[in-house]
């Protein structure tokens, strides 16, 4: 078994290869850890701007186990040190939600989406701290299918980034939004067992039923 420092393996049975001389490997199993990464105590990173769909409130968008609950109203701290209201939140399983503030000083621009990332990818967290350039190594399509707040569509980088960046925007090199930052996920296939964890962004926002902006 690979040697990590995450839950230990469990092998439940093994798989023989006639053809190959009985030669037998060990299946087995590990449990899978991920660990948010805890938001600025005033809150979190936002991707971007956002406009409601059906009322055309501002807000923005940000990662949704960062505001600490789904309640509608609830208060959620700012770091101008305004109090924000949330709107929407469908996490979990979506990692994503919709913060009402003041409408945007300026005009913004339409944010354009990649629907799905592909396994080696090039990708840009746009970071608290500043953007860092990431890569990504797994993903997840459920099938095609976004427009569902019944199962979380995620993606993985081959690194995570820093605590407090929890909802930064995750884009391709044209600009294009692919994600929201989550977390980390300790995974033994990794040479530091850690690998960040991320929401698919055209997903998010179909559940928060939003139009997202620059």
């Amino acid at each position: 078994m690979p040697q990590w420092h995450g839950p230990e393996f469990l092998v439940i049975d093994r798989l023989s290869f006639p053809l190959l001389g009985d030669i037998a490997f060990p299946f087995a199993i590990r449990q899978t850890e991920i660990e948010h990464h805890v938001a600025h105590p005033i809150g979190a990173t936002s991707a971007c701007w956002a406009q409601c769909r059906t009322t055309s409130l501002w807000g923005v968008l940000t990662a949704g186990h960062a505001v600490n609950g789904n309640r509608p109203g609830r208060a959620v701290p700012m770091a101008s040190g305004n109090t924000a209201s949330l709107c929407r939140s469908y996490f979990q399983p979506v990692d994503a939600a919709f913060v009402l503030t003041p409408a945007p000083g300026h005009k913004p621009t339409p944010l354009p989406i990649l629907s799905f990332a592909s396994m080696g990818l090039p990708v840009v967290v746009d970071c608290q701290s500043g953007s860092v350039s990431r890569t990504v190594v797994k993903v997840q399509n459920n099938c095609g299918v976004l427009n569902t707040r019944e199962v979380g569509v995620t993606l993985c980088l081959d690194q995570p980034a820093s605590e407090g960046d929890s909802g930064a925007l995750i884009r391709v090199a044209n600009g294009d939004a692919v994600g929201l930052y989550g977390g980390l996920m300790k995974a033994p296939s990794t040479p530091t067992d850690l690998r960040g964890l991320a929401q698919n962004f055209e997903q998010a926002i179909l559940a928060l039923d939003v139009l997202p902006y620059l």
